[in-house]
């Protein structure tokens, strides 16, 4: 293992027009003593070609083609053969600030992670998401990411998330942990995880990584997509009740989660067409009856939410019609 290397992952799926930004922001980071990873996912565009012409250039960069398989296993074969002390993932279609690597090298965890903020870049717009300075347990940033992934970005403390792409992590951190394969939200299946076995999560109050947000988002993508949504949110009550977490605080954060999956598919599939809604009446009713079985055993919802389920349940229809009238409004 190298001693103070970071190892930084790319995974590269036919992004001609980003990648040659993404590598650029990497290769010239202030702290040189990288491993640059570059996973050509089976890109059927120039990406992979782009990717060999800066192999040829850097010494410190690696190019791995292979046949498509999603990001996870992207992922997964830059940790495979990865060599750094300290991890770091960067998508094909972002890039960084010159300091990032830097930064979080400078704030690093003894095996642990390193959080900085970032940046929203949406067409000609960066919008910054902060982080206070702060260090936390692991067991710590578990709670906290739970909170705040109920309460959103507004208001949170900390608003950890569940982006692999703003942290620096320890190697041994992914030892016997990878993402899985086949699934949409890869990043909230292993989060829980990497905070368990981290011994601190530093956070840093600077924006160090640009997030591209592109048209076409895989939220708008599949109905799969949706009900993979719900499926990470119970894998992550699983690891609750593994790591011997699940105290009764905790337990109803990660319920809490579960339904606001299930509420999201429920609201997603009641706005499509009669056709498209009846190829998914089977995701609709496993959704519907798991998030009524979590009110029937107590969870505490509030009024709003209790009543867009009740709309979802029995008046889908005048749903789907305020949903229209209400995008029609925001697009005017």
């Amino acid at each position: 293992m190298g001693k103070s290397i970071i190892s930084i992952i790319v995974a590269v799926y036919n992004v001609e027009s980003y990648i040659n930004q993404c590598i650029e922001s990497i290769v010239e980071q202030s702290y040189k003593k990288l491993e640059i990873i570059l996973v050509d996912d089976g890109s059927t565009d120039a990406s992979g070609k782009i990717c060999d012409q800066w192999e040829a250039k850097d010494s410190r960069i690696q190019v791995i083609h292979k046949n498509n398989g999603g990001i996870s296993e992207a992922r997964n074969a830059g940790l495979d053969i990865a060599q750094g002390e300290y991890i770091g993932f960067v998508d094909g279609d972002d890039f960084i600030e010159a300091d990032m690597y830097r930064q979080l090298y400078y704030n690093k965890q003894s095996k642990g992670i390193t959080v900085c903020g970032f940046y929203v870049v949406k067409k000609l717009r960066k919008i910054p998401i902060y982080y206070a300075n702060c260090s936390v347990t692991g067991e710590k940033a578990i709670t906290c990411y739970l909170r705040d992934e109920i309460r959103g970005t507004r208001g949170a403390d900390i608003c950890i998330g569940s982006y692999a792409w703003n942290k620096l992590y320890h190697y041994s951190l992914f030892k016997g942990v990878r993402y899985p394969k086949n699934k949409i939200f890869e990043d909230v299946y292993v989060i829980i995880e990497l905070f368990y076995k981290s011994t601190q999560v530093r956070f840093i109050d600077l924006c160090l990584y640009n997030y591209v947000k592109r048209d076409g988002s895989i939220l708008n993508t599949s109905n799969k997509v949706h009900y993979d949504w719900v499926l990470a949110r119970q894998e992550q009550i699983k690891q609750l009740q593994r790591y011997k977490l699940d105290t009764l605080d905790i337990m109803n954060m990660g319920y809490m989660l579960v339904f606001n999956a299930c509420l999201f598919v429920l609201q997603e599939i009641c706005c499509l067409t009669s056709i498209e809604k009846s190829k998914n009446t089977a995701i609709l009713n496993i959704c519907m009856e798991r998030a009524n079985i979590l009110i029937q055993n107590g969870l505490k919802i509030t009024k709003k939410d209790r009543f867009k389920f009740v709309m979802f349940k029995y008046m889908p229809f005048l749903y789907k019609t305020i949903w229209l009238l209400k995008n029609m409004d925001i697009k005017r």
